[in-house]
């Protein structure tokens, strides 16, 4: 069976382009100017109900809105949706930590690992750029 969620498509595209809008969007706070980003995932919770099939697909709808519950609702999903820049900001705050959990040794050793990287790397770019010359 094909399933139109076009309706769930347009839903979740408006509630983050409104999100987006309200938060990019300067706004003056006593007097002082200041913006605001998000600082983690939306998360979804969106009742949905399937139309009739007409033609080999079902529609479904989004229902229940403003927070009301609807007697056609047939199932309900979460989701969370995260933009590029919280899933890295997640990466950087497991690697911190991680890092506080490891001793001095560990530390010291990926230092020095990280040190023998960053050596091989300009030492190639060096010999690149001398060739290229």
């Amino acid at each position: 069976m094909k399933i139109n969620s076009d309706e769930l498509a347009e839903y979740v595209r408006a509630v983050l382009q409104g999100i987006g809008k309200g938060i990019s969007e300067e706004i003056m706070i006593s007097g002082d100017s200041d913006t605001f980003s998000l600082s983690g995932p939306v998360k979804f919770r969106v009742g949905i109900s399937n139309s009739k099939e007409v033609g080999g697909e079902a529609k479904i709808f989004v229902v229940g809105f403003h927070g009301g519950k609807s007697d056609e609702q047939h199932a309900q999903i979460e989701f969370e949706v995260s933009d590029s820049s919280s899933i890295l900001l997640s990466g950087v705050d497991k690697v911190v930590t991680i890092w506080e959990k490891l001793t001095k040794e560990e530390k010291d050793s990926i230092l020095s690992a990280i040190r023998q990287v960053l050596q091989s790397l300009a030492s190639a770019g060096k010999q690149n750029k001398d060739a290229m010359t």
